[in-house]
């Protein structure tokens, strides 16, 4: 019983919080793919460096 009166809590919480900021939340996050996609095109190369220490640092973490 007490748990679920603090889960309930928590989903009004959450709920209020996703009301208050979300639409905020999801401007940034578009402005931010389109900023990562405005820069790939200007700078093609840069995601193949990001590419490249991706597969590096797996493959150093992993001890091949």
């Amino acid at each position: 019983m007490q748990q679920n009166i603090e889960f309930e809590r928590c989903i009004d919480f959450l709920v209020r919080m996703i009301d208050k900021y979300g639409a905020e939340v999801l401007r940034e996050l578009e402005e931010e793919k389109q900023n990562k996609e405005e820069k790939e095109a200007q700078f093609p190369e840069i995601q193949n460096v990001n590419q490249t220490v991706a597969f590096s640092c797996i493959f150093k973490s992993n001890k091949f």
